[in-house]
């Protein structure tokens, strides 16, 4: 057998404090900056483009009622009914039947606000898990380091703030897999009978269903559970398998019941999903590789290059005691990259659940080198690096991230400036480059309404605009109007023009590409036309944000706004 650990022998008790500290400290980071861009006098709609219609959507979920159909299932139900949870408590603390026409928007707000704290939650308690999956395997103080590095990992802190599905989903992957390597005996462990083996693959098959219940994808997990059967060897595992199949699928039939009741909807808008991962997500993957490889700058952004190399080695040279533990956990991550890295849409955020798998490589490693006094400190000088964040990411990043969603938004900088000087100066008008969303300044309160609202009332909308100065040029069939024409320049002639990173960044880095997809080569075009015309007539004014790693789903707290004043 295995020596175990001298710290083996710590009592439970502290164990359970040292989890509340690992707790703490990751709520803590989670909870800096949690208001931010959430509805209020200046921007009706939230600052992130999914956590209004999340919230919308979840109120078609009646948990009284025993009604579970949010008819939109581009993911499962489990983050939706959590919202709709939130949203309930959100109504009962702002009370009812008020006439303030600001309720409507406060009710959003503390709505998204309670989906925010889910996350939050979720997010630390990602955190606790790796801590008390490592620590059944090594010491505790190398639990406390790969726990540590998933604590300040910058997009897990920042996504952690937003109300999505995400965060959450990930945590069930980690509980799976926590549960699942509980079908091995860990060093210094007592024999374990039958039924607690079985009662442990059991809750790690219901946590799978959970993750396939709040993100189809994330079910994969499934296939660590398989693995732990096939490398523990159980009694009967035949019948385990099954066993777990059957809890697992009735798990997710329970949490996003739509399925059956709901089937054309379900199929409908999963569909969907299959064709967005074959098609793409507009401008903003193309060309970017594959996604192979594209994820693996995802990972550095997002967890840390240096963090990422660790625990993916970790995880490939573990002390021979250990490789179960690390083919149990791989079983999941491999067959997950490989689905990831097959898809045109890489989002940062599909990578959360290998955040948590990298951050047990990482434990694993440390542990490696714990007898040879030169490669341990090494080892722990590398990990310190990690957590620092010496390659820009790390807790440094994570701070970094904090002050900027504490502090005030690119957004409302830049629409507090025109806004002032439209006022001051009569006449003045802002042309907008693209149809309002939300990375727009609001010039107007509802400039940042949900798309599918913005396209049923969009030309009625741009018209009320057009009468307080704000413009987009758009043809009399609304349909036909395109992003960056140039007549917006030369018929309509605005004072100031304005965009953001999303819009151009895609198209100003597509500009400079010399091979292109048939289908993108207009887009770009048209792009360069207006850019021309805009550096013929105006002047750069202001450009107020950026700093943050151009990646689409970290801008979202700090995109680059620029303003050109006309010559």
């Amino acid at each position: 057998m295995t020596e175990a650990p001298e710290d083996r022998r710590i009592p439970s008790a502290f164990v359970a404090r040292a989890s509340w500290i690992v707790f703490s400290f990751a709520l803590f980071l989670r909870l800096i900056g949690i208001g931010w861009g959430l509805p209020d006098d200046l921007h009706h709609f939230s600052y992130h483009p999914d956590e209004t219609v999340n919230v919308l959507v979840a109120q078609q979920i009646e948990p009284a009622k025993f009604d579970f159909d949010p008819d939109f299932y581009n993911y499962g139900t489990v983050y939706l009914t959590v919202l709709s949870v939130g949203s309930s408590l959100a109504g009962a603390l702002m009370g009812s039947g008020t006439e303030d026409p600001t309720a409507v928007y406060g009710f959003l707000g503390k709505s998204i606000l309670m989906g925010r704290l889910a996350s939050s939650l979720a997010g630390a308690g990602s955190v606790v898990v790796v801590f008390l999956l490592l620590r059944r395997w090594v010491r505790i103080r190398f639990a406390f380091a790969g726990a540590l590095l998933l604590a300040v990992a910058p997009a897990h802190v920042v996504h952690s703030r937003f109300a999505t599905v995400d965060i959450l989903a990930a945590l069930f992957v980690a509980l799976c897999l926590h549960f699942s390597l509980k079908l091995l005996r860990a060093p210094s462990e007592p024999e374990r009978d039958e039924v607690f083996n079985r009662k442990q693959v059991l809750l790690a098959a219901l946590f799978a269903g959970m993750a396939a219940g709040t993100k189809y994808n994330a079910g994969l997990v499934v296939l660590a559970i398989l693995a732990a059967i096939w490398l523990a060897k159980p009694k009967r595992p035949a019948m385990l398998t099954a066993q777990v199949i059957g809890v697992a699928a009735v798990a997710f039939a329970l949490s996003t019941p739509g399925v059956f009741t709901n089937s054309e909807a379900f199929w409908r808008d999963f569909s969907y999903e299959l064709s967005h991962a074959r098609e793409g997500h507009g401008l903003v993957f193309v060309g970017r590789g594959p996604g192979f490889l594209y994820h693996l700058l995802n990972l550095a952004v997002g967890f840390g290059l240096i963090a990422s190399l660790f625990g993916a080695v970790g995880l490939v040279t573990p002390r021979p005691e250990y490789r179960r533990v690390a083919w149990i956990v791989l079983a999941f991550a491999a067959p997950y990259y490989v689905l990831m890295g097959g898809s045109n849409v890489m989002f940062l955020r599909y990578t959360f659940p290998l955040m948590a798998v990298l951050s047990v490589g990482a434990g694993l490693l440390l542990d490696r080198w714990k007898d040879a006094p030169r490669a341990n400190a090494a080892a722990v000088a590398i990990w310190f690096l990690a957590f620092a964040g010496i390659d820009g990411t790390g807790l440094m990043q994570a701070a970094r991230t904090s002050v900027w969603m504490n502090g005030p938004d690119p957004r409302d900088t830049t629409a507090r400036l025109l806004i002032e000087n439209m006022k001051k100066e009569p006449g003045t008008t802002v042309g907008l480059a693209s149809d309002p969303w939300y990375y727009t300044p609001p010039l107007e309160p509802s400039v940042g309404m949900p798309r599918p609202a913005f396209l049923r009332s969009g030309a009625e909308y741009m018209a009320g605009l057009a009468q307080q100065g704000i413009f987009r040029y758009a043809p009399a069939d609304f349909s036909q109007r395109i992003d960056f024409d140039d007549r917006l320049l030369s018929e309509m002639n605005p004072t100031y023009v304005v965009f953001s990173s999303f819009e151009a960044s895609d198209l100003d880095r597509l500009s400079r590409q010399r091979e292109l997809p048939e289908k993108f080569r207009g887009q770009v075009e048209q792009y360069r036309r207006f850019m021309d015309q805009l550096k013929e007539g105006y002047e750069p004014f202001v450009a107020v944000g950026g700093g943050v790693p151009q990646v689409h789903d970290l801008e979202y707290i700090r995109p680059t706004i620029w303003v050109w004043k006309r010559k």
